[in-house]
This record gives C-alpha cells, structure tokens and sequence, in this order.
C-alpha cells in the first residue's frame, strides 16, 4: 500500500467551517491512522469521516496556534472517557513532537486538563500526565517510527523578528514502497523559503501552506505570488493547503502545481520516479 494521506481540512485559522476546516490530516499506518496538528475542528471532521478518536496511533503537532492544538482538549477527553464499548476506554493520547513545543502545550493544556477523575473513580490533580504519553521527538535526528511510516522534524520559520522566533516544524513522512521509499514533506506553517527544494529533496509531494493574499511585511505565511517564483519541477510537487479556498479565475494546476487540496480529500505517495 502506498503512503495515504487524508485531509481534515484545507483552510487557514480563520476559516469558515461551513466550507473548510483547519489544516490537520491523518497519516495511514499499520498501527492506525496518525494525525498531524489537532486544531478545534479536527474531532469534528474524523467523526464525519467515521473514523473513531480511540483508533489513533498518535499526534504529531508542528507548532502553537489554535488550528493546530485548539482541539487537543476535546481529544484528550473523547479518547479517554468514550470507547467502542460505549463506555469509557481510559486511552490516554500519544503526543510526539520537539522539547519547545511539548512544553508549551503543558502550559496551553494544563487549566483545562488538571483535574480529572481516573479510572478507580478518585478526582485528583495531575489529568494531563493521565490523559497523554507525550514523547520527545527534536528535529533531524533519526526520524520516529510508527506502524511502518518514518516521521521526522524539521524546522522552518513561521513567526520570526527581531525579539521572536517561534518554534514551528514540517514534518518528512516516509514510507518503503516495495525497494524504493515514497516521500512526503509537509510544510507546515511557513514563511516563503525560496530553498524548499533543498528541504526535501527526496519528496515526491511537498504539501505546502499557502495564502492568496498579497504579501507584505512580517507575513508568517508563503503566498502563492512567491509560491509562483519556484522552478516549475519543485511546483509540480506542491499540493497547496492552507488556503481555505482558492480564489475564483485562479487554476493552480495550470500555474504548474500538482493540486489544491481540499477538506477529505486523500492523497498517495509514490516514490520518485
């Protein structure tokens, strides 16, 4: 089976649920599917694709803002207090991702998940060490695997000046397809870096976040004007997400790129040809 990936949603922080949801998605593996970012629609968009919170392998989360954690809360909760019993699982979550962001999510979690009553019935402090199994996972080391599929951080800057530089990953996704390895990157959140090329090099897909506003100063995203300067053999890579939609009389297949990508839809990956 190739490498499947599934878009929860396409759309940026401020998009309109009636059309798009944030972008999360879920990763195909042996051990169940794994989701990148949790933003506050993610729970929603699994139950419309019925695919239980309890059946996840784990979450990786690329960075801090709430169309990337915003629903970890819910999902913390979900996977502990239901189940395919129609009782409580007690499951606690499996979090992956670098020391900076792990501790920030404490402090974004803990007043909502502190207290908690476990499995014996007792109401006690402590509930996010219950309701998670957080595994520290720092960029370019040797990449993380589960259930068959390699997973590996990578930084790039998102939120960058003078006094900030917030901590913000892609993530390299990998998978043996027969004797070769099928390769995707996502971007993440990204400011416009004009080497992506030499991010990914091995990359058949580069899922690429991507604004169709114009761009101006400070931007904490790449916009499609710039995404349009890329060599055409890079932007035939790219499936742009983060837009929320694209615009009317804009084709990006025919501006040289290999889709858009939209809420549910699913992508396979093969190794480069």
């Amino acid at each position: 089976m190739p490498l499947r990936i599934t878009f929860l949603g396409s759309g940026g922080a401020f998009s309109d649920f009636r059309v798009n949801y944030h972008t999360n998605a879920l990763v195909d593996t042996k051990k169940g599917p794994v989701l990148i970012d949790c933003g506050t629609t993610a729970v929603q968009s699994m139950k419309e694709l019925r695919i239980p919170v309890w059946g996840l392998a784990g979450v990786l989360i690329t960075h801090i803002h709430g169309d990337h954690v915003g629903g970890l809360e819910q999902l913390l909760w979900e996977r502990y207090y239901t189940g395919p019993f129609r009782g409580p699982g007690f499951l606690p979550t499996p979090i992956y991702a670098p020391g900076k962001i792990l501790a920030s999510l404490r402090r974004v979690l803990h007043d909502c998940v502190d207290e908690i009553m476990d499995s014996d019935g007792v109401n006690k402090p402590g509930g996010f060490y219950l309701l998670t199994e957080t595994t520290k996972v720092e960029p370019l080391t040797p990449p993380l695997e589960i259930g068959g599929v390699l997973f590996q951080f990578v930084p790039t800057q998102h939120v960058v000046g003078p006094a900030v530089d917030k901590p913000a990953f892609g993530i390299l996704i990998g998978k043996w397809e027969g004797a070769q390895m099928a390769w995707a990157y996502w971007t993440g959140d990204t400011m416009f870096r004009p080497d992506i090329g030499d991010v990914a090099p091995q990359a058949s897909v580069i899922f690429h976040d991507c604004s169709f506003l114009k761009p101006y100063p400070g931007s904490p995203h790449a916009h499609y004007e710039q995404l349009k300067t890329l060599s055409p053999e890079i932007r035939a890579k790219i499936v742009i997400m983060h837009h929320t939609t694209v615009p009317p009389g804009i084709d990006v297949v025919h501006d040289g790129f290999k889709g858009a990508a939209t809420r549910h839809a699913t992508y396979e990956v093969f190794p480069c040809s």
